[in-house]
């Protein structure tokens, strides 16, 4: 039997569940996770990235600093290998790790902006009307984002542009 029982205030109050209301509400959260999961791999991708060009940006900038005899001091070369050999890295590359990650999770919830909608759409709609069309949409989205990204069928075939 498809009623659930609701106790509030006033007793019990029964209320049909429908079908729709199960399925919409399904698929949106569904979809959310999906794009949520999507955005976290690709910003986990981009934070890896930016935290190794960072570590290897500042390899080559202090290695160079090390080997140009700016100023010919043994001091001054002294204190160059000093900070080259026991500079942390740390700081530097959690930072850049997190604006990698930011943009990575940015760039994925963007490219799923429209998924994204039409599942908050089918959570929180209330109506019929509404609950259909939340679903068509995120049909829509979801099979023109498998078109598009799975079969590279809108790729550009020459490579000479």
């Amino acid at each position: 039997m498809n009623v659930a029982s609701v106790t509030g205030k006033a007793g019990t109050i029964l209320r049909k569940i429908e079908p729709l209301d199960v399925v919409t509400k399904g698929a949106g959260v569904l979809a959310a996770l999906s794009v949520l999961s999507e955005s976290n791999s690709i910003g986990v991708l981009e934070a890896e990235e930016k935290s190794k060009v960072y570590e290897a940006d500042k390899a080559v900038r202090l290695g160079i600093g090390t080997g140009k005899l700016n100023y010919q001091s043994p001091k001054y070369n002294k204190i160059k290998e000093f900070i080259y050999n026991n500079c942390p890295y740390g700081v530097g590359k959690v930072w850049n790790g997190f604006k990698g990650y930011l943009e990575g999770f940015m760039t994925g919830a963007v490219n799923n902006i429209a998924t994204l909608g039409f599942s908050a759409l089918a959570i929180v709609s209330k109506h019929k009307p509404v609950k259909i069309a939340s679903l068509v949409g995120l049909l829509g989205s979801i099979g023109f984002n498998f078109l598009q990204h799975g079969t590279n069928l809108f790729e550009k075939t020459d490579q000479l542009e």
